[in-house]
């Protein structure tokens, strides 16, 4: 849990995500997720597909790469990578 955002995991219906802004990486905490995509079930909830390992999107100028490690995100040199045991911004 970033450090910023410590009581983000105290509430049950918050979780935290990352987002490239303005040149720089910035996690938040969020009460619900943010998907790209249509969604694939024909409701207006979620979207997109998996992004495969290796595979790359880019969304408003924003490269995001799955790794096995986890999701590296980055415009310009600055971004996140996010995973299930940890999160940083670079």
């Amino acid at each position: 849990m970033p450090s910023e955002l410590s009581d983000c995991g105290t509430r049950p219906e918050r979780a935290v995500a990352a987002q490239v802004v303005g040149g720089r990486g910035q996690f938040l905490c969020l009460n619900q997720g943010v998907f790209v995509g249509a969604p694939l079930d024909g409701s207006g909830k979620g979207g997109g597909k998996v992004l495969p390992y290796g595979a790359t999107i880019i969304v408003r100028g924003t490269a995001c790469t799955s790794l096995p490690s986890g999701i590296r995100c980055d415009a310009a040199g600055h971004g996140f990578v996010i995973a299930a045991d940890a999160q940083s911004l670079f």
